[in-house]
């Protein structure tokens, strides 16, 4: 974490999630009224990305507003996944 100016800190972090082991199967079945199905598993990847930012602004010293981004690589699909996040922290 560093300060840009004296009320306002910004900070970042990345890096590598790797799966230690990870398996997945084939699912087929049958219901009823729609008929037999067979789904074929999705590939797995076994080695993601992720990277997250914060911005904080200090209102006074126990007192603070902050914006959080997180980006990260799914394991299961081809899609990504985004958040972001604004809080605000009171001390007693």
């Amino acid at each position: 974490m560093g300060y840009v100016t004296p009320q306002i800190s910004m900070s970042a972090s990345a890096g590598l999630e790797q799966d230690l082991k990870a398996s997945i199967s084939n699912y087929s079945g049958s219901i009823y009224y729609l008929g037999a199905f067979s789904l074929e598993a999705p590939s797995i990847s076994q080695t993601r990305l992720f990277v997250a930012a914060n911005a904080d602004y200090w209102i006074e010293n126990n007192q603070r507003l902050s914006l959080s981004a997180h980006y990260k690589q799914q394991s299961l699909n081809t899609k990504d996944g985004m958040a972001v996040m604004l809080n605000y922290t009171k001390g007693f």
